[in-house]
């Protein structure tokens, strides 16, 4: 799964367009996506509310459909024995209870000290990565019609769905192989000829730099529909000559960069996993709670084990709990995330260098390289790469 974690406030949804709320009614061939009833414990009406402007909102997506048959979290999890967070063995049986491929379900919780609520939505999905998202806004939003509301449900649903269910392409081409673009963007290769690709709705310009030249097109897409596109040449050229070319062609830039691509947006979101970890700790029931226990002591621990905080506004031990776990995944995601981000950008980085020796460009000390070697090291404190040169 991958996790997002982004906290919303009422003013900034004033300015989602209104085409997002507005969506095209979908057709006969959109998704079903089940919004489950939000459970809660203390704020009953504002997770009733935002249960019935995200079904609004699913129904007014382009490409998805609300089931006639509605649910509720709190009932499922009784049924199936679930807790009052269902882990994702949980999960699966939901969706089989449902008859569903994917659903949405959250839960609600009130700001101790202060008049807002917290709402932590998943989007559950058969053999893909859901998504998690995190809303806190007024508890005065108890009418599901309420604008506001409506606003920041189009706005979870987007960022939890990703848009409109993607399409599939059948791509076919003279070339029996090479490289694909889609709107510019390098997007994977041509095997045998062919090529299944999953594109987002809407047109898309199609190129295949293959091996008898280039060829290209464009084709619209539509939601959970697949559409073929067969491709010709566009330059008639000699196959010999073609084929010479492309062995003396150099595959390590488009690997170089890449790699630094990749590897820069796994550091992305290792940055972005400690924000989140900080954002835990900062959370206004957990220090209270924290305040109620010596400098020495680990709070975790004392939440595992189920101890109270005398201290005003403390949360629950079983929230700390919840908070504690969400911390230790997101460090443990740092590691991850920056360690092979840092691997990635060092072999990314080995050959461009590389390459561009191998062109005949020196460095700028006027020297020769006679080798090269990208060491990646990653510990508790972060990642590093060391990059030997031999000269």
């Amino acid at each position: 799964m991958r996790p997002r974690f982004v906290v919303m406030s009422a003013l900034a949804l004033g300015f989602i367009s209104a085409k997002s709320v507005h969506a095209e009614v979908p057709g006969p061939n959109a998704a079903s996506l089940p919004v489950v009833g939000i459970a809660s414990e203390d704020a009953h009406d504002q997770a009733a509310a935002l249960t019935q402007a995200l079904r609004s909102s699913v129904r007014a997506s382009q490409g998805w459909s609300l089931p006639e048959r509605e649910y509720s979290l709190e009932v499922l999890s009784l049924t199936l024995g679930c807790g009052d967070v269902p882990d994702v063995p949980c999960q699966r049986r939901i969706a089989d209870e449902i008859q569903a491929d994917r659903y949405v379900w959250g839960t609600m919780r009130r700001v101790p000290g202060s008049r807002d609520v917290i709402v932590d939505l998943n989007l559950f999905e058969r053999e893909l990565p859901g998504g998690t998202l995190q809303l806190r806004y007024a508890d005065n939003l108890v009418e599901g019609g309420d604008e506001i509301l409506k606003q920041l449900a189009a706005s979870a649903i987007q960022k939890l769905t990703g848009g409109a269910p993607r399409g599939t392409l059948q791509l076919k081409a003279v070339s029996s192989s090479g490289q694909i673009f889609v709107d510019g963007q390098a997007f994977g290769t041509l095997q045998e000829g062919g090529a299944l690709l999953r594109l987002a709705p809407g047109e898309h310009r199609v190129e295949v730099h293959g091996d008898v030249g280039l060829e290209m097109g464009t084709i619209v897409v539509r939601p959970n529909e697949t559409v073929q596109l067969v491709l010709g040449s566009n330059r008639p050229i000699d196959p010999h000559v073609e084929l010479e070319r492309d062995s003396k062609r150099d595959w390590r830039p488009i690997a170089g960069w890449v790699g630094v691509g990749v590897g820069g947006g796994l550091v992305l979101g290792g940055v972005v996993s400690a924000l989140q970890v900080s954002s835990l700790q900062d959370d206004y029931g957990f220090q209270q709670y924290r305040s109620g226990f010596a400098a020495s002591e680990n709070v975790c621990d004392a939440a595992r084990a189920g101890r109270r905080s005398n201290a005003p506004g403390a949360s629950t031990p079983r929230a700390v709990n919840e908070l504690c776990d969400k911390a230790d995944t997101y460090t443990t995601l740092q590691y991850v995330f920056f360690g092979t981000g840092v691997a990635a950008i060092g072999v990314g980085a080995y050959f461009l260098i590389s390459s561009a020796l191998d062109d005949g460009q020196q460095p700028t000390t006027g020297a020769r390289a006679g080798s090269i070697a990208v060491l990646p090291s990653m510990g508790p404190g972060g990642g590093a790469l060391d990059l030997h040169m031999t000269f």
